[in-house]
């Protein structure tokens, strides 16, 4: 189950990132504009890809060390 959860977060955020290039190209190739909020929005995108990235090649879970009972 856990394996699943990596996967789907990293299938979702290859989506967004293939929509954000495509949203992209649509305002920067076809209506020629910049968009401070929307170039914002497809970086935190971008950003979203790359910690799916990292957590799908390395899911380990670091647990705090378990106090001692006296």
């Amino acid at each position: 189950m856990r394996r699943f959860r990596e996967q789907l977060f990293l299938a979702v955020a290859v989506g967004g990132a293939c929509f954000s290039l495509y949203l992209l190209y649509v305002i920067k190739v076809i209506l020629k504009e910049f968009c401070i909020v929307c170039f914002s929005f497809h970086m935190a995108n971008f950003s979203m890809l790359v910690l799916a990235v990292l957590e799908y090649n390395n899911p380990e879970i670091k647990q705090p060390p378990k106090k001692a009972v006296d």
